[in-house]
């Protein structure tokens, strides 16, 4: 994909470009754009969008433009781009897709190009910079507020870019060229200093000296009058030269014209085999053991002894020249470990084996062993090399990954008819490592091949060969020095190479010489000078930064041992560093060959330090590292933790508490190295769950000194204590004084932000408009035990209600002269006032809100049953749609009748939701219960994986309160029973003497019902609302009952739901239905169908797979209410066996045996396995 800022916003793949909607969604995607790779809050686009006039529904209006933008890249890309991130949204991206990234890239590459005597390459790359820009950077965007910081820079980079290219035609001796370009510049920009110098040498070395003096006259004069300064010491300079006609002004350095054959501190690759010479030796005898039938190699010698470059640039070319016969037909996978070596090795071979075979991808240990045998089976000789070995004891962290990988190997090498070869290469110290596995130990012993240090004549042809191939000569003292600096220096070859590389870039002829050499510092000057100018180069802030990164790049191993770490660039842009700098950094030390850049098997973009030899050579980094060993592991420990939390869905049990939690807090606030945003967040979370428990302990705490105050000083009456006491229950009460009838609320307590709030709102209005004796009881447990004890109390007056259904019933026929009222639920008795709420009128309004909402014109309702007063809040809903735009369509759905607890199994509601939105509904209202929270996690889940934004309504309660941070901008709004209305209107009536017994409904003109306003989702749309409820409170309006369509969800999936076997090889206890003897192990089925349950019986067999029709001898069905009388049930006779079961398979080997069956459902195929059995 290429995303265009320099010039009209555009995005394009190919021919096909992307329509990205009005000005504001454009200036959503430049937002992210100008921040790839980094998160950007939701109020900071919000201010690039509307600045400081941003309307109430901003946030709102910035979710519909991403998941706009996201409908509008999907088909371009292979992956979801714009991914919502706390606090707003993050673009991911290659940077390199980006033109700006690549136009800062390139004139970087230009600069040190010429910098280091490359005018030619520097002119091509300036070139190609220029011509991405296809106008004004950000052209529409010219006069918004966000966009003018970018804009000035890139404008001056613009600039800057001519003037480096035409420094570059200079240099190559293009000055007519040079001249054209630098002329018109300086006319548009005539007080640049920097591109008069140049328009003044162009002029001189096209032969118009005067000319150029003119214009440095003009440029002087026009200095003084307009800005009252002289031109800089440079361009004085230059004038002095001019006069003089210093003959270096019309010269040109030599361009060194060749491509440098010398690598920095990688390694050689496949495509350097001409370039790689000193390893003849080495090469003959790898090529003449693997003529002899050797299937194993491992090459074995120090860190920095070139193991990995004689296998890439040696043995492999080697090889594919037929040096081993046959080993040209060969396919050679080529891999290193990382921390993932499974997923690396199957990748891998993916890329190595021909288009007509294959192997399917995979991180598994199946998927390796499958890969392998395929191979095998396609008649595919296969070569394995697998570098840096030692990553599997450095990086790989879990045993288990570790001892499957070496099984596989060396089971694949083992096996008869084997296809596998292998070639490793290991660091010398870690030569014992392999040996401690059993099965890989001794193969891996007798495979060694030593790599000894390259003699003197193998280094003397190592420096020298690359560079008379390419044209070069090399000083014979310049290589008797090298020779003598790199002799006899274990792990000295990376230097050496980037001495050479060095050398060669900086040479001023077609030698290489002594003199340069001695200049550079010696074998470490190179290097150790190369890092010291990158560093020098960086700004103050970015020279903070580079340290931050390249600890990062740092892993200390079990015994304080510093090594590489290869990180993805993403976590690098988590880190408390300015995008721009990093950027810069990365490239700096990137272009210089201290960093090297490359793609994990995922496609991840990764960096790391080219060399182990930068950590030991590089005085400031070494300090570094020293300096924060300690820091080093416990960011590494950190790092792994907040992995594992995310991974498990950033489940709270995976945080730290107590002392870990303090500790970590203390290491925090005293370290320097920085953390990335999901670190931050790890903690943030970890420290509101502490708080949450503090305030919960101080809760208890604060109800158990209340119960203890009350048995001090007697604040009830002993009736009331020894009725509680004789009853066994225990309640909390807060008192006030005053006078009137005493009045108790029985409910569940404040806090929950839900209907304990609302009664508690209610309760506090009476309070401070009426006069009564007020007592709060909180119950413990059951409510029933604390309205009977407060009825013995002498209570004029008790409520109960919100979530606390019990008691009324029992204590107002027992205290005939006590007035009781029950709120949302029905209690008769002559005593005792229902208050209940026109949930079809409140439903009536979240079908407004939902027809006003939606986008695709189908909306969804989820009821807990298909009952009377499930069916009230669907035909509100529907009456209310209808009202608002009869052409929307209203889809309603029940959980399937075989559901036992319709209320609440979150995870029927998810599939509910997913059923619904199946069909198109992009807005879904459930009164379900805690079945309809999963409604909310599926539209979450939903919206993440397709961009596409989706709406849920609530019912009872403002959901928006109760909801996880994922979820709640999904929470459109909720239809809310005003419990605290009825709290506070039960209360009013008693004390005037109005109260009177019966149900009461309360509607929207009474105010019982409404929607919630929490998230402001619904701001845009408040006129339609309120003109609905006055259209409700007219008491001639008439809801309609629910006449729309009802669309069964499928029944449950059919999964074997459990399995059932033998423990002794006799008997079979299932499901509690009995024991059965048998004579040999069994195994039994059962399968959920909407008839009843299906029992399958097999007898278990060994690597054998059997179809439904094999078992049709071996097995039998019955419905399970036939069990108790049939159990001959597992006979062999014929069946037609259960529904959805297809096969089942029974493997393993002869002491075990195992099963597992797969059931068709509407996405696929199903596994269930079947229980371990030991035989014997």
């Amino acid at each position: 994909m290429h995303f265009q800022l320099l010039g009209p916003l555009r995005v394009s793949h190919g021919d096909a470009e992307a329509n990205l909607g009005g000005h504001k969604q454009r200036v959503v995607l430049a937002g992210l754009l100008l921040n790839t790779n980094r998160v950007v809050g939701t109020d900071e686009l919000i201010e690039w969008v509307w600045g400081e006039d941003a309307p109430r529904t901003a946030a709102h209006s910035i979710q519909i433009y991403v998941s706009e933008l996201r409908r509008a890249l999907r088909p371009l890309a292979s992956k979801e781009l714009i991914v919502t991130r706390e606090p707003g949204y993050v673009l991911e991206i290659d940077e390199d897709d980006v033109d700006v990234d690549e136009f800062e890239r390139l004139v970087s590459e230009a600069a040190l190009d010429l910098q280091e005597g490359r005018p030619n390459e520097a002119a091509e790359r300036a070139r190609a910079a220029l011509g991405l820009w296809h106008g004004p950077a950000l052209s529409e965007f010219r006069y918004d507020e966000f966009a003018q910081s970018t804009i000035r820079r890139l404008d001056d980079e613009h600039l800057a870019a001519q003037e480096l290219l035409t420094e570059s035609e200079l240099a190559t001796g293009r000055a007519v060229a040079a001249l054209t370009r630098i002329e018109a510049l300086v006319e548009a920009h005539p007080l640049r200093e920097s591109a008069t110098g140049l328009l003044m040498q162009a002029l001189y070395r096209n032969g118009r000296a005067a000319d150029a003096l003119g214009t440095y006259q003009r440029l002087r004069h026009r200095l003084g009058d307009e800005l009252g300064v002289e031109p800089s010491p440079h361009l004085q300079q230059l004038e002095d030269r001019i006069l003089i006609q210093d003959p270096s002004l019309g010269q040109q350095p030599p361009s060194p014209g060749s491509r440098n054959p010398y690598k920095g501190l990688r390694p050689f690759g496949e495509d350097d085999a001409a370039d790689f010479f000193g390893r003849t030796a080495l090469l003959a005898q790898l090529t003449s053991r693997l003529r002899d039938g050797s299937r194993f190699l491992s090459l074995v010698g120090p860190s920095g002894s070139g193991k990995s470059s004689a296998v890439r640039a040696g043995l492999i070319p080697a090889l594919r020249e037929n040096e081993v016969p046959g080993a040209s037909e060969w396919a050679i996978a080529v891999m290193t470990p990382g921390s993932q070596p499974i997923a690396e090795a199957v990748a891998a071979l993916r890329a190595a084996v021909p288009p007509d075979v294959d192997v399917p991808p995979g991180s598994d240990p199946r998927s390796l062993t499958a890969a392998i045998q395929t191979c095998r089976a396609s008649g595919v000789d296969l070569l394995l090399v697998v570098d840096q070995f030692e990553e599997l004891f450095t990086l790989v962290d879990n045993e288990l990954t570790r001892q499957t990988f070496l099984d596989i190997l060396s089971e694949s090498l083992a096996a008869p008819g084997a296809s596998l070869r292998l070639v490793i290469t290991l660091r010398g110290d870690f030569y014992d490592r392999p040996l401690l596995y059993e099965g890989f130990g001794p193969p891996f012993a007798e495979s060694v091949v030593s790599v000894m240090p390259l003699t003197p004549s193998e280094l003397g042809e190592a420096a020298a060969g690359p560079a008379q191939r390419s044209g070069v000569a090399a000083e014979p003292q310049l290589i008797a020095a090298l020779v003598a600096d790199v002799a006899g220096r274990s792990g000295a070859l990376p230097l050496f190479q980037y001495t050479l590389t060095d050398l060669f870039d900086r040479r001023s002829s077609t030698t290489l010489t002594l003199e340069d050499y001695q200049g550079l510092g010696g074998l470490e000057g190179a290097l150790v000078g190369r890092a010291e100018a990158a560093f020098a180069t960086l700004t103050p802030s970015q020279q903070t930064g580079i340290r931050q990164v390249m600890l990062r790049m740092v892993r200390i191993g079990p015994e304080a041992e510093a090594a590489r770490r290869q990180v993805p660039v993403r976590e690098l842009s988590l880190l408390p560093i300015d995008g721009a700098d990093l950027h810069s950094s990365l490239n700096t030390f990137g272009a210089l060959r201290l960093l090297s850049f490359d793609r994990s098997p995922d496609g991840t973009p990764t960096v790391e330090i080219a060399h182990e030899a930068l950590l030991d050579t590089w005085g400031r980094f070494r300090h570094w590292i020293d300096d924060n060993r300690a820091d080093l592991r416990k960011q590494a420990s950190l790092a792994a933790a907040v992995s594992a939390w995310s991974e498990a869905g950033h489940d709270a049990d995976y945080l730290p508490a107590g002392a870990q939690l303090a500790e970590l807090e203390l290491w925090v606030a005293a370290t320097d190295l920085g953390l990335t945003e999901p670190e931050h967040r790890y903690l943030e979370e970890a420290r509101r769950r502490r708080l949450l428990q503090q305030e919960e302990a101080a809760t208890a705490a604060a109800h158990t000194r209340r119960l203890t105050r009350r048995a001090r000083l007697g604040l009830i009456g002993l009736a009331i204590l020894i009725v509680a006491g004789l009853a066994g229950g225990l309640a909390a009460l807060i008192l006030s004084g005053g006078e009137g009838p005493r009045v108790a609320l029985v409910y569940a307590g404040r806090g929950d932000q839900a209907f304990g709030d609302l009664e508690a709102s209610g309760w506090d209005r009476a309070l401070r408009e009426l006069t009564f004796q007020a007592e709060e009881i909180i119950p413990i447990a059951d409510s029933t035990d604390e309205i009977e004890s407060a009825a013995a109390a002498g209570f004029d007056l008790i409520i109960s209600g919100g979530i606390l259904h019990g008691g009324i019933a029992e204590a107002s026929a027992d205290y005939p002269d006590t007035s009781f009222v029950q709120i949302d639920m029905v209690v008769d008795g002559p005593n005792v006032t229902s208050y209940l709420f026109a949930q079809n009128e409140g439903s009536y309004l979240a079908g407004v809100a939902a027809a006003l909402e939606t986008r695709t014109g189908t909306v969804g309702f989820l009821g807990g049953m298909n009952i009377p007063i499930i069916n009230e809040f669907r035909a509100g809903f529907e009456a209310g749609v209808r009202a608002t735009d009869p052409t929307v369509t209203v889809l309603a759905t029940y959980p399937p009748a075989t559901v036992t607890t319709p209320f609440a199994r979150a995870d029927i509601g998810a599939q509910a939701g997913h059923f619904l939105m199946d069909q198109g509904a992009d807005v879904v209202f459930a009164a379900a219960g805690i079945t309809g929270w999963g409604v909310l996690d599926a539209i979450a889940e939903r919206t993440d994986l397709d961009g596409t934004h989706r709406w849920y309504i609530g019912a009872d309660v403002d959901q928006y309160l109760l909801t996880e941070d994922r979820q709640r901008p999904h929470v459109l709004t909720s239809m809310v029973k005003r419990v605290d209305e009825a709290v506070h209107r039960a209360i009013s009536d008693f004390v005037d003497g109005e109260l009177e017994p019966g149900t009461r409904v309360l509607g929207v003109a009474e105010g019982g019902v409404g929607l919630a306003a929490s998230g402001g989702f619904l701001d845009q749309h408040q006129a339609a609302i309120t003109a609905a409820t006055a259209t409700l409170a007219d008491p001639t309006t008439e809801i309609p009952i629910a006449t729309g369509p009802v669309i069964d969800m499928p029944e449950e999936p059919l999964p074997a739901t459990e399995v059932i076997v033998t423990f002794d090889g006799e008997t079979c206890d299932f499901a509690g239905l009995g024991a059965i003897t048998l004579d040999e192990p069994f195994a039994l089925v059962v399968t959920n169908t909407s008839e009843g349950d299906a029992f399958t019986g097999f007898i278990p067999v060994l690597d054998e797979t059997l179809t439904f029709e094999d078992l049709q001898q071996r097995s039998v069905a019955a419905s399970a209410n036939d069990v108790p009388d049939h159990l001959d049930l597992f006979r062999s006779q014929g069946m037609a066996g259960p529904p959805g079961i297809r096969s089942v398979v029974v493997t393993l080997d002869a002491g075990h045996w195992g099963a597992f069956c797969t059931t068709a459902t509407d996405e696929g195929n199903v596994a269930y396995p079947a229980a371990l059995i030991e035989l014997g």
